[in-house]
């Protein structure tokens, strides 16, 4: 590891709600439930199967995995902090640093199961993403 890696000043996301989170889980929802609605209406009483996948859905959707948490990277090591726990994460490269938006994909080592994330523009102060966003960049 070189020495500049080493000195690199650490990073602590701290991640909050996002309404845009929100507002764009609403909006998913109000999609979902009016196309069965409609489809219904039409005629097509079987639709109403969707019903339980659509909730699934719904609740995978409105599940922010990393609000409330702080994601953390000193000396080319991440860990993310929820509550009282604090485990080790390794971020895949398939992470995504969009100008309004971050896609994260990670998992807890050792080889925990793959978990997958958004961070939007209010997630995090304008400072911390941008320090976020040139570290998912330095890392690839």
């Amino acid at each position: 590891m070189s020495a500049g890696y080493l000195n690199s000043p650490e990073l602590h996301l701290v991640i909050a709600e996002s309404r845009w989170h929100l507002w764009l889980t609403l909006s998913a929802s109000f999609v979902m439930v009016a196309s069965v609605l409609l489809l219904v209406l039409r005629g097509y009483e079987f639709s109403l199967l969707l019903a339980p996948f659509i909730v699934w859905l719904l609740i995978g959707l409105h599940r922010d995995t990393l609000a409330g948490g702080t994601l953390c990277w000193r000396q080319g090591q991440w860990t993310l902090r929820r509550r009282s726990e604090t485990m080790s994460v390794k971020l895949l490269p398939v992470s995504l640093a969009l100008p309004g938006c971050i896609y994260l994909v990670w998992y807890a080592l050792p080889r925990g199961p793959k978990r997958r994330a958004w961070l939007f523009a209010d997630s995090a102060s304008p400072e911390q993403l941008r320090r976020f966003r040139a570290r998912l960049r330095l890392q690839r």
